[in-house]
Formats: structure tokens, C-alpha cells, sequence
């Protein structure tokens, strides 16, 4: 693994001093069993450069779990969006909602729990209306659907994508 670092300013270790400076850089061997590869950096500034015989391994710990968090959140997105097809397609010609509600592919995506919610929402802003108000209300246990607007699925969606930008499901 090659690790370039333009701004060795920024790198949380100790200096080194210049008779310890070469011209390819410092090798850095982490010594932990997942990250067996040795790492060079290469200054491109020459204010200083730094010691990594002793890397700051809560940082690599942070680095790591971030990448796998994200690596879960896509692979969360991607179930979503198979089983959200195929409940898509499968009960396109469907006019009852509850048979709708009780297709296997919706109540996998409500077995999602909240980690599903901001996905719902989502689809709901980007592809209108859809009968995604029972998965909410079953996963949050909440209604922001009011008498008045039963039954206008867009005044309904619309009412939902309100509710989830104020519990921050929603970034905009």
C-alpha cells in the first residue's frame, strides 16, 4: 500500500531530524496482523518529515471502522433497492394496499428496521408517491399523516418527507 501525504504537517507523529530524512521518504511497517504491507511516504513539502516506526494505530482502528460502517451502508442500500424492486414489480398491477403491505419483499424491508427508514423516505422524495406509509408507520411507530389530507398520497407523502427532514432522516 503507497500512502502519499502532501502535508506531513498534518501527520500526528513526533519529527524526525534531517540526517534521518531520505530522499524517498520513511517506511512505515504497521505491525498489527491485518496490515502486513510496509508504507512509504513521500514528502512533496520539505518542512518536516516524521516518524512513523510508531503509527498512531487508533487512528488506522478509525480509519478502518469508518470504511466498514460505509461499506455497510451501501450494502444496506443495495438489499433496500433489490427488494424494493421486486416488491416494485411484483405488485405494480395490485390496486389492494393491504395485499400490497403483505408481499414477502415489504415486510423484508420492514424487518430492515429504522436503518430502512431514511432508504423509504428517499425513494418516496425521488420517485413520488408510493404506499411506503404503512413500512414507516410500523418501523417508527409514527403518523404524521393527519385526517384532512387521508387519502392524497402526495399531500400524505409530502407530510412524511416533512416529518423525516425533522428527525434528521432527511439532509435536505
Amino acid at each position: 500500500m503507497l500512502m502519499l501525504i502532501d502535508n506531513l504537517s498534518d501527520w500526528p507523529c513526533e519529527e524526525v531530524t534531517p540526517e534521518k530524512k531520505t530522499e524517498m521518504g520513511v517506511r512505515i511497517r504497521l505491525e498489527r496482523s491485518w496490515f502486513h504491507e510496509a508504507s512509504r511516504i513521500r514528502p512533496k513539502t520539505t518542512p518536516t518529515t516524521c516518524r512513523v516506526d510508531q503509527p498512531d494505530y487508533e487512528l488506522v482502528r478509525l480509519a478502518f471502522e469508518s470504511i466498514e460502517a460505509k461499506l455497510h451502508d451501501i450494502a444496506r442500500e443495495y438489499r433496500f433497492r433489490q427488494l424494493a424492486g421486486t416488491w416494485k414489480t411484483e405488485t405494480r398491477f395490485m390496486s389492494n394496499v393491504t395485499a400490497k403491505a403483505l408481499h414477502p419483499a415489504y415486510q423484508k424491508i420492514i424487518g430492515m428496521g429504522e436503518p430502512a427508514v431514511p432508504l423509504i423516505l428517499r425513494d418516496l422524495q425521488e420517485n413520488g408517491p408510493r404506499d411506503w406509509f404503512w413500512a414507516l408507520y410500523m418501523i417508527t411507530e409514527a403518523n404524521p399523516v393527519n385526517e384532512s389530507i387521508l387519502g392524497n398520497m402526495a399531500a400524505m407523502t409530502e407530510a412524511w418527507l416533512r416529518w423525516g427532514r425533522k428527525k434528521g432522516y432527511l439532509k435536505n
